[in-house]
């Protein structure tokens, strides 16, 4: 590597993406963002609109990836929800990895110790259906195994018996349902609801010989979700190797909906909409082209849901159509780790003439970067962070700097920034803040102006503020913007603590203002996104509908596949720590490598024992694991955890254990286009 003066770093991007929009082509540009959904999300965006490229792309779309298409689906709303644990009494989680690999670990253990302690005398009930013995189901008061990748249809199954039974909230159904019943449209002509089609195809009994749940526990199931009331059913919520299809979410979400538990105490919270610095980019002519152009991840026909789908952006890459990528841009992103296509990813950006590395931590993605740019932890910079409590109140919180910046390091707003003057015109004036602090101040300015919630304070005043707001009042806690600025920057953020139950307006914004069982937002997304036939009728595919086969397609690998995540090593910015390759796989006995899972039966079956070495082959690739003998495993499934195995990042992870996606032969979601990594089969023997 060659070291470069922060001018002759700003000034090399200036000439090349200066050259590249002279062009007229601006669409070249690719940004890929990492997890931050704060001031560096926010400035890459504006910058990418008003450049003209419309190839923003997510490497982690949202931390509720899982359950946010589904919503959109089923609510008509681009927003994540949460549940309201504390006032529960009964959550059937399914493969949710609660206490395992949740989107926010703190935010998840206290509701479960809320729901599990919070109502002296009442012991609450957790049912917790995974393929394997995980961290949640051993604090679950059950745990029933499941075959990987049938969640939705087990759900479906226990919204039949609920149908068949009438043991679903008849009345929320019927105010508040879309297509639960067969209806038929403007043209006269009928389709298919949701209980047609739960009670002709999810009879328990075929439901059993696809997930492996015993028929008479999918019954008793849709019993104890109807009786204890208000319940909850949960799946993933979060990306990456859990993440489970569209269709499995919109399932499990169903149950919600049968049960009448949304938008209800002790039931399912959508979150409500907060957005800041989102005034609007003005563009040039060049701009404007370059934003109609098709995006590099696919047309909307293969993410109807999602706007972004970076597990397709290799297929644009190797082919270069819609046309080449010239330029693309990882901002503390790493792909080529973490996705199921990352190797095909890290092959492809050889191809790509110049790639950029904005990263405070060298990884696996950034070795294939011609120009790295080092980011500033946040302990040096101001920044702000968009979030929202699990009970659906909005949340901003502020960060400061707590330590002077090393020597030579720059804010990486403000290096943007430099570099959006550089290139001058609309491109400079999408950036307006001077430094990060003046773009934090103009956050504080925003909420102050709201006229709604308070600073981060203790519980009385926050139960202070609830009251007032519900009341129509505002909160007495600042004067003035001076006086507000001080507080939030003392409390270290801001919250709305008011949260208004059975708004459905704001809740329900699909065509019907209701629920749909049968979306109307897919169905008019089918129409104006024509695809090839896939084998299913419109109606289906605007259903719920997780068919899924018994059968494994080749015989040669007869056991499935099922990656989880250790969330020490995977939700971390940087792994480089030996402590973290200490706490990995604690629970398990296991750390510093991957090792690989089996049921005592199917060890037994095929000569393995514990700490065997055994070579893992798939249609993708092999690799050569010790072997883990685990009673809490489905039979006939082969459990690997993903965090090891990268293979650049520093002495204590670069090399260490293998990565599981280099095993992973991924389907895609029609609906969103993201790689399911439950859908590999394996087959294992000793090396």
């Amino acid at each position: 590597w060659e070291p470069l003066e922060w001018d002759a770093v700003t000034g090399l991007l200036a000439d090349k993406l200066g050259r590249l929009r002279e062009s007229g082509r601006p669409e070249g540009l690719c940004v890929l963002l990492g997890r931050d959904r704060g001031l560096t999300r926010t400035a890459w965006r504006r910058f990418a609109q008003a450049y003209g490229t419309p190839n923003v792309i997510d490497v982690f779309p949202d931390d509720n990836l899982g359950a946010l298409p589904a919503i959109l689906a089923t609510h008509g709303v681009r927003q994540r929800i949460g549940y309201d644990l504390a006032a529960s009494a009964y959550v059937l989680s399914l493969s949710s990895g609660w206490l395992d690999a949740h989107w926010s670990t703190e935010q998840a253990a206290r509701a479960f110790a809320e729901f599990r302690r919070g109502r002296p005398g009442f012991r609450p009930k957790w049912v917790h259906l995974d393929p394997r013995l995980s961290l949640t189901a051993t604090k679950a008061d059950e745990w029933i195994p499941i075959r990987p990748g049938t969640e939705g249809t087990v759900a479906l199954g226990i919204a039949h018996v609920m149908v068949r039974e009438g043991l679903y909230d008849t009345d929320f159904v019927e105010r508040h349902g879309f297509g639960f019943e067969d209806w038929v449209d403007g043209d006269g002509v009928t389709h298919l609801g949701f209980r047609r089609l739960v009670l002709q195809e999810y009879a328990p009994g075929a439901v059993q010989e696809l997930t492996g749940v015993p028929e008479g526990t999918i019954f008793r199931l849709a019993r104890e979700f109807s009786a204890n009331q208000p319940a909850v059913a949960l799946g993933f919520d979060g990306g990456g190797c859990g993440v489970q299809t569209t269709y499995d979410r919109m399932a499990i979400h169903a149950l919600n909906a049968l049960a009448g538990n949304i938008d209800v105490p002790g039931g399912v919270t959508v979150f409500q909409e907060l957005s800041v610095l989102e005034d609007e980019v003005e563009i040039d002519a060049v701009a404007d082209r370059g934003l109609a152009a098709p995006r590099l991840d696919g047309a909307m026909a293969k993410h109807r849901l999602r706007d972004s789908a970076v597990d397709l952006l290799a297929d644009s890459i190797e082919s270069g159509r819609p046309y080449p990528t010239e330029v693309l841009v990882l901002v503390d992103a790493d792909p080529v780790f973490a996705l199921a296509e990352g190797k095909r990813l890290g092959a492809a950006l050889s191809k790509v003439p110049f790639v950029v590395a904005v990263t405070a931590y060298h990884n696996d993605s950034s070795r294939h970067a011609d120009l790295v740019v080092p980011h500033l932890h946040s302990f040096h910079r101001w920044d702000f962070n968009i979030a929202h409590t699990l009970s659906g109140h909005p949340v901003v919180s502020l960060a400061q700097p707590v330590m002077n910046a090393p020597p030579g390091m720059r804010d990486p707003y403000e290096v943007l920034r430099a570099l959006a003057g550089r290139l001058g015109g609309t491109i400079a004036q999408a950036l307006p803040w001077a430094t990060s602090r003046s773009a934090v101040d103009a956050v504080t300015q925003e909420l102050f102006e709201a006229g709604k919630g308070a600073a981060f304070g203790p519980a009385n005043e926050q139960s202070w503020a609830q009251l007032l707001e519900s009341r129509g009042w505002r909160a007495p806690f600042a004067a003035n913007l001076d006086e507000f600025r001080r507080n939030v920057f003392a409390g270290g953020g801001w919250t709305d603590p008011i949260y208004f139950h059975r708004e459905w307006d704001r809740v329900f914004r699909a065509p019907s203002g209701k629920f749909a069982f049968s979306s109307a937002y897919l169905a008019r997304s089918f129409g104006a996104f024509p695809e090839p036939e896939t084998g299913a009728d419109r109606d289906h595919r605007c259903l719920p509908d997780c068919r899924v086969s018994a059968r494994r397609p080749d015989e040669t690998y007869p056991l499935r596949l099922y990656v989880y995540p250790l969330p020490n090593l995977v939700s971390v910015s940087s792994p480089n720590l030996p402590w973290l390759n200490d706490i990995a796989g604690a629970y398990m006995f296991e750390k510093w490598r991957t090792w690989v899972e089996l049921h005592p039966e199917t060890a037994e079956r095929l000569g393995l024992h514990n700490h065997d070495y055994a070579e893992v082959r798939t249609p993708r690739g092999k690799v050569v694991l010790p072997v883990k003998v685990f009673t809490g495993l489905m039979p006939d499934v082969l459990a690997i955890p993903f965090g090891f195995g990268r293979r650049y990042g520093g002495r204590w992870c670069a090399g260490i254990g293998e990565n599981p996606a280099d095993l992973v032969d991924p389907q895609t979601d029609p609906l969103t286009g993201t790689s399911l990594w439950t859908s590999t089969w394996a087959t294992i023997r000793k090396a």
